[in-house]
Formats: structure tokens, sequence, C-alpha cells
């Protein structure tokens, strides 16, 4: 057994650069295989370890519970525990305005409610806790724990204006949000709760936890909830599911799984292959001398034995070298592969605090890599088993068992010396082609997706005109806080005419366009509660809606004439059981009034709107509504001006909690920000893939010229001068570069067109128009191009350095 272990590495060393390429495939494989598990990983463990953090610890939320279901629900034996918090009052300061909530014990630890400092929960009737940034509204000092304070409100939000002194027991975060929109919270004790609100006023929210969660799936669980909302009498519209931590909470990472899963088998497969084909290409030159072996006695047993370990103590040394790297590139990178922003305090810190490290994944990582060589060594070790003495002996690399004739020629032309070696061994040369052009179809392939995400049309959804869009953020249904709701809120007019006139009137602005919403509840669709539709021009019809139609008509003349209206969520069209020509009676909420009117459903689309109806300007006048509905305005100004006209526009809305204002370049960085997270990644796996599979195409074109030393020795002797030999060479490349581009090129674009249309049916990011990405691939053909014509001329210089006389002598 020595004598074989001993014969195999004799073997790697004789065959050095051979040896260095698949030591390096193997350990790019294994970093690949490393990075994949450790981040799929870490994802799951993140999200699973820290879902309750970002996202509370409760499955579902239950709003509007008197105090009599509060106690009833508490009880169920199908709840692991519950968290009651309670809207005990609005405070309103000029421009900022506050709620004073209750929370209980549970309801704190599962809400995630934080506190700052020295702070402790308040426990008596005159306490509070509050940010600073609210306190210094109320105060001309700057608040410390202790201070007192005077805090006006109102029991609900209704009735007197009631005062109280206050005693600070501390703070909460502070937020740039709540600055923003001049809305905060704060947090009194039980004791004042019970004695501000009767019982029979208190409404609660209630935070669930179901029991036994990990042992049931997502849908499972989600169903019931709805079935427990449905038995204690609970409208559908009072229950909120908090599905991000459902899902990792019930399942914790299947389609995480899914895709580690799919990739890993992608590698696995692709560096198979290559590693079979270096093992292949080296093999067929050393056939004589595995027959030289088995003359003197080596069995087909000890001859795949030395095969495997020649395998084995490749994988001794790169897949411990793979992991390392695969170990630190993963850390380096986690941030990236796991898809989030540096914006989020608290994403950041639950990525900090993950541990990557993991023995299993890295023990996985390294079995897959030793399975991998394992099956890519299987073929070569039946092949040098099945090798007699009698046919080494004879074996000549492009002979075959049938009688051939050799055609002469009265020229010999460089091209015809390099087709002659190439055909020698066809099926090396279609190996090499096939393996390489695998790695550039799934290039091309990626490249058809990833060159065509627009985050120009990502950001469009939400800035679809100009270079600021100002709406209003508001509900729809809010029963403990109507004045909440967009028809109570449009009664503020806070885009009436003289607001739109203070922002024409800004320094810079060129263009202000407004847009109207309206309320409506759909009679006889009490399930899909008060939803908006939304009145617009021709133009922004046919912008808006006509380009998104899926089913039906959007003709604008023809909806004018009809009293027509489109859906604009088609895929829950069929849901809502709704059919094209049906007519659906709304009522259109004018403030507090209900204006009654009857459409005709004359098409679907899916248009990124906030709405869920669309309907015509001509259409809304024949309505007779009396309030301002304006709820949109689009703001277009000069390039050089936009940092003065936002700070302009931040100054005019800060008045109202219900203004929101985007610039269409944060939702452009916010876009380009998401594709480059999937882009880079993406790329990232394909160069590595890409570099494992160039390692075949090295191996081939140092085999092809270190086996035919002796011959082309004898060529330069009868004449061929040194830039004949690096044309010669680089025209092989040339020829495996050019059949790699041609499979890349057909195959390729056919699968990456097919990958786009699919994308873009699931609405996949920044999807939408397809172009041939042209520069990715020009870019692909470049590198493969450079790195082919270097290797070539590496191998012509090396080859000369050694002397014309040495290299008729050569022998392998």
């Amino acid at each position: 057994m020595k004598a074989v272990t001993q014969l195999s590495k004799k073997n790697l060393t004789q065959t050095r650069s051979r040896s260095i390429l698949i030591g390096i495939s193997i350990m790019l494989t294994t970093a690949l295989l490393t990075i994949i598990g450790l981040s799929c990983n870490g994802i799951m463990k993140m999200n699973s370890h820290n879902s309750s953090v970002l996202y509370g610890d409760f499955h579902a939320a239950f709003t509007g519970i008197s105090e009599e279901k509060k106690q009833e629900i508490s009880v169920r034996g199908e709840i692991e525990k519950t968290g009651s918090m309670s809207s005990v009052a609005t405070v309103e300061l000029g421009k900022a305005s506050g709620v004073l909530s209750y929370y209980d014990q549970n309801a704190r630890a599962m809400s995630n409610l934080k506190m700052t400092g020295q702070s402790r929960i308040p426990t008596g009737e005159n306490e509070i806790m509050v940010q600073k940034s609210f306190f210094k509204k109320l105060m001309k000092k700057k608040p410390k724990i202790g201070d007192t304070v005077t805090v006006p409100y109102r029991i609900n939000g209704e009735g007197t204006v009631l005062r109280k002194k206050f005693t600070i027991t501390g703070f909460l975060p502070d937020s740039e949000m709540n600055d923003l929109k001049q809305a905060y919270g704060a947090v009194v004790s039980k004791e004042f709760f019970e004695k501000a609100v009767p019982v029979e006023q208190r409404s609660y929210t209630l935070c669930v936890k179901m029991k036994k969660a990990d042992k049931v799936t997502e849908n499972g669980l989600k169903e019931s909830i709805n079935q427990l909302a449905e038995k204690l009498s609970i409208p559908e519209k009072n229950v909120s599911l908090n599905t991000i931590f459902i899902m990792w909470d019930t399942d914790p990472g299947a389609e995480t799984v899914a895709a580690g899963v799919f990739i890993a088998a992608v590698v696995i497969l692709f560096s198979i292959v290559v590693i079979y084909n270096i093992f292949y290409v080296g093999m067929i030159q050393k056939v004589q001398e595995y027959g030289k072996l088995r003359a003197i006695g080596m069995t087909k047993k000890q001859m795949k034995q030395m095969i495997f370990r020649e395998g084995m103590i490749l994988s001794g040394i790169s897949i411990p070298v793979g992991l390392i790297v695969g170990y630190f590139g993963t850390d380096l990178f986690f941030t990236k592969i796991a898809g989030f922003s540096s914006v989020n305090e608290s994403i950041n810190e639950a990525i900090a605090n993950t541990q990557l490290f993991s023995i299993p994944v890295l023990a996985g990582a390294g079995i897959l890599s030793l399975i991998t060589v394992c099956l890519s060594v299987k073929r070569p070790m039946q092949i040098a088993a099945k090798v007699s003495p009698v046919e080494a002996v004879r074996y000549q690399e492009n002979t075959g068992k049938k009688k051939q004739k050799r055609k002469g020629c009265r020229q010999v032309k460089l091209i015809g010396l390099t087709r002659a070696n190439l055909s020698s061994n066809r099926k090396r040369t279609l190996m090499t082609i096939l393996t390489m052009g695998l790695s550039c179809v799934m290039f091309v392939t990626i490249a058809n997706l990833c060159g065509n995400m627009d985050p120009a049309y990502e950001a469009k959804k939400d800035v679809k005109k100009g270079d600021f869009y100002l709406t209003l953020d508001t509900k729809l249904d809010d029963k403990t806080y109507p004045e909440k709701n967009l028809n109570r809120v449009q009664e503020q007019g806070l885009m009436n005419a003289s607001v739109v006139e203070k922002i024409k009137k800004i320094d810079g602005v060129t263009r202000v366009e407004t847009g109207k919403w309206a309320a409506v509840k759909v009679r006889g669709n009490e399930e899909e509660g008060t939803s908006v539709i939304q009145i617009l021009s021709k133009k922004d019809f046919n912008a808006f809606v006509k380009s998104g139609l899926e089913r039906g008509s959007a003709d604008y003349e023809q909806l004018v004439k009809e009293s027509g209206t489109v859906y604009l969520w088609d895929h829950f069209f069929d849901e809502n059981g709704y059919h094209i020509g049906d007519k659906i009676s709304m009522d259109l909420l004018d403030g507090e009034r209900k204006v009654p009117l009857t459409l005709k459903i004359t098409g679907s689309a899916n248009a990124h709107l906030e709405a869920s109806w669309a309907m015509t300007e001509e259409t809304f006048k024949k309505l007779r509504v009396k309030g301002n509905l304006t709820s949109e305005i689009y703001i277009s100004c000069l390039p050089e001006k936009k940092t003065a006209v936002e700070k302009q526009l931040r100054n005019l809305t800060g008045g109202s909690e219900f203004y929101d204002l985007l610039s269409y370049d944060d939702a452009y960085r916010t876009a380009q920000l998401g594709i480059g997270l999937l882009r880079d990644s993406l790329y990232a796996l394909l160069f590595v893939i890409g570099i494992i599979g160039f390692m075949n195409m090295a191996n081939t074109l140092i085999t092809s010229i270190v086996t035919r030393k002796k011959e082309l020795g004898i060529l330069q002797a009868l004449g061929m001068t040194n830039r004949q030999l690096a044309r010669m060479l680089q025209m092989e490349g040339l020829i495996f570069t050019a059949g790699t581009l041609l499979i890349s090129f057909t195959f390729g674009n056919a699968a990456g067109y097919m990958l786009f249309l699919k994308c873009k049916d699931t609405g996949m990011i920044g999807i939408n128009d397809y172009h041939f990405p042209m520069a990715e691939i020009l870019v692909m053909a470049g590198i493969l191009l450079m790195l082919q014509i270097i290797l070539s001329a590496f191998m012509s210089r090396k080859l000369q350095k050694d002397s014309l006389v040495e290299r008729i002598r050569y022998e392998e």
C-alpha cells in the first residue's frame, strides 16, 4: 500500500502544473460551498435568533379588544402568552402630537419596548416615560429623570383637554422619523390608565403568541390564528399577522435553504466536470506509463487506488485552504450577502451579533468537496484499470482501432498544424470547450437578468414624475383614531390651492402637478374594507394604467362613456370575486359624507399605484364632491436647486404628521443598492465558477504543449520560427475561446431571455424592458480572450527557454 501511495505522490510531483490546477479547482469549489453554507446558516441563524428582536415576539395582534374579551382570550388553550397595550390619550402641541399608551409587562417584552440609560417603567399615576424630543416641546430646559412636566391630553382623542403634572421616570430612544413627522409616543402607568379610562371604554391591542408554533407550517399557523379570531368573533380587519416573525418562527429559512442547495448543486456538478476533465486530459498522455505498471504486476485494484489517492492527497491540501478562504470570505461579505442596508441600526446589530463559525457547516462543505473529488476521479480510475500492458506499449494518443490513411499536404500552414493537433483528440477538445462553455452560458444567462435590472424603473414606481413626490400618509379604516383616516385628513386641506401655490413659489421649482385620491367602500364586499380610488387624467391613465393592463380594456374614452373603472391589483382580482363587465356599487367618502357611485369594471392591471381602483376625471366631475381630494403632488425643479428645494419642502410640510415626502434621488439610490447587492453576489459567484472553468482550459493547453515538446522541437528544427510557434499556440487557444463563446451566445442568451420573462412575471426588482446585455458579454469575451493570450504567451516563452536539442531529446 505504501508503494501505491508513493507512486501517487511521484505522479503529482511529475505533473506539477496539472496538480496545481486541480488543487486550485478543489480549493475554489470548497471555498464556494463554504460561503454558500455559512451564508445560508448565518441568515437563518440571524433571523431565527433575532426575529423576535427585529419584528416582535408575537404572531398576531388583535385590535379593538374590550376588557371582557381580553380576559376570554388570555385563557385560551391555543395561546402561549398575550400582552396588552392601549392608547390612553392624545397630546397636541401645535405642530407636534403624541400618544400616551399603556403597556403591560408582557406587551413591553413582546414588542421590544426599549429604554435609555437609567430609565424605569412608570408605576405611579403621575409618572411618564417618553422621548426627549417630545419633552423639549413642553419644557424650556433640557429634560432629566425626576423632572416634572405638565402634559395637555384628551382621553381617547376626544372631549376636553385635560392637564396633569407627570414625573419623568425615563426616556424612550429618539427617532429621526418621529422628529420628521413631529409625532411621538409616551408610556404611562397602569394606575393612570385604569383611573383615566372607564372599563366600558377601554380598547386594547392584544399581542398573541401561539403554542407549538415550531411544530406547524407557516400557512398552518396563519390559518390557526384566523380560525381563533373567528371563534372569538374578532373581525378580520382587526387581525394583524406578524408575517415575518411567523415565517422565521415556523419554517426558519426553507427558501434560503432551497436557494443554497440549488447553487451548491450547480457548483458541485460544474466542479465534477472540470476536475474529471483535468484528470482525464492528463491520463490519456500517461497510458504507456500505466501499461508498464500493469506489465510489472500492478493489479486493477492498485491502479484504481493510485488514481484515487492522487485525488485524496490534493484534497487533503486544498480542502482545508478552501474552508479557511470561504470562512473569511463569508465574514467579509456577510452584510452584502444578507441583503440588508446599513440604515437600520437594529439590523446592523443583529448582523454583527450573528456567529458565522459553524463546525457542522464547515464539516459539511469539506465532505461535499471530498465527494465532488471522489465522483470526479471515478471515471479516470476505471480508465486506468482497463489499460492492458500490450495496448499501453502500442498506445499513441491519436490512434484508434480502425486503420486510417494519413493525408499529406503540399504546403504546411500554421492553421493546418493547429487543426491537426486539436482533431487528434476530439474528445479532449470538445470536453474542454463544453466545460468552459457551461460556465460562460451561466454568465450570459445571469447577464440577461442583471443587465436588465433598471434602478430608474424601480424608482419610478415610487416617484412617477418629477423630482419629489409629496403625498398624504394616512390610515383607511382606523376605528380607534378615525381622524387619521384619509377622508378625515383630506378635510384639513393639507394640499389645498394655497399649499400648491406656496410650493410653486419655491425658488428652483419648475413644475407642480397634483393628483386626487378618494377613500371608497365597495358595497357587498366588506372583506376588502376601505380602499382607495385614484382620479386620473387621460395622460396619466395611459402612462400608469394602460401600460400595466393585464386583462380587459383601459381605453379612456370607453371608461368615460361607460362610467368605468380599472382594478389596479390584478393578482387579487379573481380572489376578490371580480369579473370584467361587472357593475360595482361604492360609497365615496367625502369627509364624513358618503357619495354613492356605480362603476363598470372594464379592466384589471398591475399599475404600481397606491390605489386599488382608477377612474377618469370626467367621471369624477359628475359626482358633486364638495371636499378637496388632492392627495399627491409631483414637484419638478432645476437640478442645481434640488437640495435647497428639498429643504424648503421639508420646512413647509413639517407642520403635520400626515405629510410624506420622497425624492426621486433617494428612491433611485435605494433601488440601486438593492440591485447592486443582488448583482454583485451573482457575478462574484459566476467569477469564481469561471476561474474554475479556466483551470480546465489552462490544463488542456499546458498538457498539449508539454506532451508535444519533442514534436514542436522537430518542427522548429525544420524551420518553424519562435514567432510562428507562438502564433500556432495562440490559434489553438483562440479556437477554444471561439467554441466557448459560440456555445455561450447560443444557449446563454436563449436561457437568459426565458429567465428574464419569468422574473418579469414575478415582479422582480428593476425588471421591465429587455435589452441585449452587449456590454456584459463584451467584457466576458474580452476577459476570456485576454486570459487565453496571456496563457499562450507564457507557455510559448517557457517552451523557448529550453534549447532546441533538449526539446528534441525530450521524453515524457
